[in-house]
């Protein structure tokens, strides 16, 4: 018995490998003291979601002060990102969000104060994509037509098994085109890229990486995972070129800085411009 294992109908997390699901790994949660040991249910956060509304949990000042938008580029508050969400080409509303991640399990909250409308995902398989799942839900508050399209990345993992990562590489601009049936989600587009490194095919990992970054030049995830498939090919310096890069984007990312001090680079300048 080997504790990535599926056991037919056992309640568990599920973590999404590369090609298929593999349950998750075990975590205490009785000692991560606040990210992952409260226990709840969608009914229960609707609670919570309405007693923001009301200030019965915080006063007005305290609530007002939480969601205002803060740290750039994620708008950051004090525990929410605060953030426009945009439903249509035309309409948005104000939006309050947070993602919770653990071994297995993922959730994610966005709330609409001026409305009090409320979307909740509680999951037991992560990644997911709760984006882009969140955001078809809203549409449908909002009486607007939710087309469902396929996701890039579950066919890009068929596509690198049966024609290598280049050939992937080149049906994915063809799916990029087609707007009409497929989407593109960059994280689950990332993750792609990660496991491809964690299993040790950097080639592999390094091609759907690049593609990635022509992509969304302007995501930290993106070339900070860039960067790790680069030094796992020890090309160091496009390694320090990407993760300088992603310091420019945001300064106060901890892993791009501690790979650059590992890589005997000075990261002061990044900490000056916070």
């Amino acid at each position: 018995y080997y504790h990535t294992q599926v056991v037919r109908n056992r309640a568990t997390g599920y973590d999404y490998s590369f090609g298929g699901y593999t349950s998750s790994d075990f975590r205490d949660q009785s000692n991560t003291m606040g990210t992952g040991d409260i226990y709840s249910t969608v009914g229960d956060l609707f609670k919570f979601h309405m007693a923001l509304a009301n200030n019965s949990l915080l006063n007005k000042e305290l609530t007002a002060e939480m969601f205002t938008p803060g740290i750039k580029p994620a708008d950051y508050g004090f525990g929410w990102f605060n953030k426009q969400f945009k439903y249509s080409d035309k309409d948005s509303v104000a939006t309050n969000f947070h993602l919770g991640m653990t071994e297995g399990f993922l959730s994610f909250l966005r709330r609409a104060p001026s409305d009090n409308s409320l979307v909740v995902i509680l999951c037991n398989s992560s990644p997911t994509d709760f984006f882009g799942i969140t955001s078809n839900l809203f549409k449908v508050l909002y009486d607007h037509p939710v087309k469902l399209k396929q996701p890039v990345h579950k066919k890009m993992e068929t596509l690198i098994k049966d024609f290598g990562a280049d050939g992937a590489v080149a049906e994915y601009k063809k799916m990029k085109a087609d707007t009409a049936n497929f989407y593109i989600d960059w994280i689950s587009m990332n993750f792609i890229a990660d496991q491809l490194l964690q299993l040790k095919r950097y080639e592999d990992a390094k091609i759907i990486a690049e593609n990635n970054l022509s992509e969304f030049p302007d995501k930290d995830l993106i070339l900070v995972t860039m960067g790790n498939i680069y030094l796992a090919l020890k090309r160091n310096d496009d390694a320090i070129r990407v993760y300088k890069k992603a310091l420019q984007i945001t300064p106060g990312y901890e892993e791009a800085k501690n790979r650059l001090k590992e890589l005997g680079e000075n990261v002061l300048l990044f900490d000056q411009h916070r």
